[in-house]
């Protein structure tokens, strides 16, 4: 399908595609700088660190290629102190788990930018899951590690049940660069509330990428969690909920319209349909597209885009669904928030919020988390 440019300016908006289409040599350049920025919001959401000790952490960081040396410098030292702290006895468990997963995700965020080749990145990316699993058992309130099966292989995560009943299931759902163990700390305020929580890697992301790439079959991977947890953890709440972030975002609209077992879904800055600015979408995010999906042959990468597209889905989803998206979001554009929630059928629970944030709301992302908390009970 052609789109011509003024369908593209017209659904993107002129700010957003001015920086979409930021030559690559260009954005390369600018783009440690611009991250560098938002990710202080997304490494104090995953690690708890406080934004001056990230800030200090980030000030060595002067050009793109320095950024994957110095966040694994960072790395190896708190996962040296953690190793430490471990090897000290119970009393110091949990600061030892504490400073293993902030060095997990360290390791995560060093892949992100900077790395020369894929055996880096997925070296970076191996050390992440590694050590998050051996600070589990010593974490508060343990998560149990799963393997749900799906096809002809088993997708790793990590189930969290409070000691109440639960409310209900929250199940987080990646964007195409989002892991599991960057869940982590968020899940567990939804755990402090009463929710049962499930992170995982699903195929494309994490742990699970070597097992199997990115998938458009987000209704057969719903299916596999539901029927794994309903028989295996039968005592979980019958209400599930999806949180999904970017791209999670839309596979978590996927996935709700194709198993009835779902009873919401968050859905924070998904695209709806990416087939209609793809060919202006930035060299790095195009990226990470491709090694979600695990390097397609040339043209089969728009073609899984145009197949993951909402505009035939949306009006499916039977359930109630949050929609968010951020203003000021140069990643995608922030419209496709609006045209996934104007194109749900009517429900008096949806609820659709646009924050003055970036993508992912991630600067905003405190006062998003209050929204969805107050949103929950209503559907649950």
């Amino acid at each position: 399908m052609t789109i011509g440019k003024l369908e593209v300016l017209r659904l993107a908006g002129i700010k957003t595609l001015f920086k979409l289409k930021i030559p690559q040599a260009v954005m390369r350049v600018t783009s440690a700088a611009h991250f560098s920025a938002s990710l202080i919001h997304r490494f104090s959401l995953g690690t708890n660190l406080k934004s001056g000790e990230i800030k200090d952490r980030l000030s060595g960081i002067h050009n793109f290629a320095d950024w994957s040396d110095i966040l694994s410098s960072q790395a190896k030292e708190l996962e040296t102190a953690g190793t430490i702290l471990l090897q000290a006895g119970k009393s110091r468990e949990h600061e030892a788990a504490k400073k293993l997963v902030q060095a997990a995700l360290f390791y995560h965020y060093a892949q992100l930018l900077g790395c020369q080749n894929l055996a880096d990145r997925l070296e970076l990316q191996t050390k992440t899951y590694q050590l998050f699993q051996t600070a589990a058992p010593h974490l508060t309130n343990a998560p149990r590690r799963i393997e749900i099966p799906f096809g002809p292989v088993t997708l790793p995560g990590y189930l969290s049940v409070p000691r109440k009943q639960a409310k209900a299931l929250v199940i987080f759902v990646n964007g195409a660069n989002t892991v599991k163990e960057e869940f982590y700390r968020l899940s567990r305020v939804f755990l402090h509330r009463g929710y049962a929580t499930l992170i995982f890697d699903d195929p494309g992301s994490g742990e699970a990428w070597p097992r199997l790439k990115g998938t458009d079959r987000q209704g057969a991977l719903a299916k596999a969690i539901m029927d794994y947890l309903q028989g295996n953890y039968p005592a979980l709440p019958p209400r599930t909920v999806l949180f999904g972030v970017s791209l999670g975002g839309m596979k978590a609209i996927l996935m709700a319209a194709a198993e009835p077992r779902i009873s919401g879904v968050v859905s924070v800055s998904p695209p709806f349909n990416a087939e209609k600015y793809f060919n202006y979408l930035s060299p790095l995010i195009r990226e990470e597209l491709d090694l979600y999906f695990g390097y397609p042959a040339a043209g089969q990468l728009q073609a899984l885009v145009e197949r993951t597209s909402l505009d035939t889905i949306a009006g499916q989803v039977k359930v109630p669904v949050f929609v968010a998206a951020g203003r000021k979001d140069t990643v995608l554009p922030y419209r496709e928030a609006e045209r996934l929630f104007a194109e749900l059928p009517p429900n008096p629970h949806h609820q659709k919020m646009v924050y003055e944030a970036g993508h992912i709301c991630l600067s905003r992302f405190s006062e998003l988390l209050n929204d969805v908390l107050a949103w929950l009970p209503k559907i649950c």
